[in-house]
């Protein structure tokens, strides 16, 4: 029983620090985007905004006027403030879908999880092909080592409740 409550405690600790945002410095799209510390719906507002921009429907404050005027100098001579706009407001766009993929991902991540635990709590060596399958969706984007610290708390449990037929 303290094994399983040390497997839950684990878990519990990667799963505080859940994904909230892209948590890696991306250079995306034409304008080179940077995602970091985004989700879905920041890149939906982004495009948003940047599409009242260009239409000039709104004005931009200090940091959409620095973010558009970096976005020019990314895209080729002669390209307007509003072009750069109309350009950051489409790469926001193509974000928002890439960002609800990796945010659908995390999430399938996290079932994978919570059936290995499942799985180890009926003492059943299945809970390593659950937790692999989560390391494995994580590892399209970076390194997880999170995930990486449950499959090492997963391998000392199973190995302690099943012994050598799991090892």
């Amino acid at each position: 029983m303290a094994h399983i409550t040390a497997l839950k405690n684990e878990i519990k600790a990667v799963l505080a620090a859940q994904w909230t945002g892209c948590d890696w410095d991306t250079a995306f799209g034409q304008c080179q985007v940077n995602l970091n510390g985004k989700t879905a719906p920041d890149a939906e507002d982004g495009a948003d905004r940047f599409a009242a921009i260009a239409a000039g429907t709104r004005r931009a404050n200090d940091d959409e006027i620095r973010e558009r005027r970096r976005a020019q100098s990314k895209l080729p001579n002669g390209t307007s403030l509003s072009q750069a706009a109309s350009a950051l407001a489409a790469d926001y766009q193509a974000a928002a879908v890439y960002l609800k993929t990796v945010e659908a991902d995390a999430k399938r991540a996290l079932g994978h999880v919570v059936w290995a635990l499942i799985w180890a709590e009926w003492r059943d060596k299945r809970a390593w092909a659950e937790i692999e399958e989560a390391i494995k969706i994580e590892a399209n984007y970076h390194a997880q080592p999170g995930y990486e610290r449950l499959r090492d708390a997963f391998r000392r449990y199973l190995t302690i409740i099943l012994g050598p037929m799991f090892t």
